[in-house]
């Protein structure tokens, strides 16, 4: 009896621990490599695809901007406690008192609820869901999103009992169909996380009106390039 325990005690904290690490891979790709102009210049190869970040020093007066091109919104983006040295634990309840105290944040400084915009990508899809529910925000927009994480435990280690191991389930498939605002769903066809499967699952369960950007060479970080910015655009422009 006592060897039952503990093998379970030890397949508990695999899965648990192979979780973390599909959560946490998809967070720190977000930072994954800077190049200085510099340092690109310096390189002999080309590079495409690879979801690269380039740093430099702008020369005043050498960018301007196309006034018939430009949308009128501000940013507010929040790292989740357990993250880029935030203190507290990262889990799913937490997360979702994060994303409310961001909201709470924004209308004390008299943003109108209407007029937020929620943008979830990747784990954060899970927050939006959960948080846009019977809310009256100008939309939602969902980068990469999952059905839910014992889906997706389920699809990285099939032989685990994820759903009997796993505590945080975010389960945005049950709760999207709680959402009455324009949605906007983009991933990429060959995202190695989060199957692009979901992400069209999760279109097909949301509510009308709805709209899905899909990239053919895009990964788990979708490229902006030049048809995601004006898909994006559009759908911005859509809102009231």
């Amino acid at each position: 009896m006592q060897q039952k325990k503990v093998k379970f005690l030890v397949g508990s904290l695999l899965i648990v621990s192979a979780i973390g690490y599909l959560i946490t891979i998809g967070i720190s790709n977000t930072s994954q490599y800077f190049f200085t102009v510099d340092e690109l210049m310096s390189q002999k190869v080309s590079f495409a695809g690879t979801g690269m970040k380039v740093k430099g020093n702008v020369v005043n007066g050498s960018i301007q901007r196309d006034p018939d091109d430009y949308l009128n919104v501000n940013f507010l983006i929040i790292s989740w406690g357990g993250f880029s040295e935030n203190k507290g634990k990262p889990n799913e309840m937490g997360l979702y008192e994060d994303a409310k105290s961001a909201i709470q944040w924004l209308k004390a400084k008299s943003i109108k609820e209407k007029n937020i915009i929620l943008y979830g990508e990747s784990l954060g899809t899970g927050v939006a869901v959960e948080i846009a529910q019977n809310k009256n925000y100008a939309g939602v927009i969902l980068e990469s999103p999952f059905t839910s994480m014992v889906n997706m435990g389920k699809k990285h280690y099939p032989f685990f009992p994820v759903s009997l191991l796993l505590k945080d389930k975010f389960e945005s498939y049950k709760k999207i169909n709680n959402i009455f605002v324009p949605v906007l769903i983009m991933h990429g066809k060959v995202d190695k996380i989060v199957p692009y499967d979901m992400g069209k699952k999760m279109y097909e369960l949301a509510n009308e009106p709805k709209f899905f950007y899909s990239q053919e060479y895009g990964d788990h970080m979708i490229e902006y390039d030049e048809k995601l910015l004006s898909a994006l655009k559009k759908f911005i422009l859509s809102l009231n």
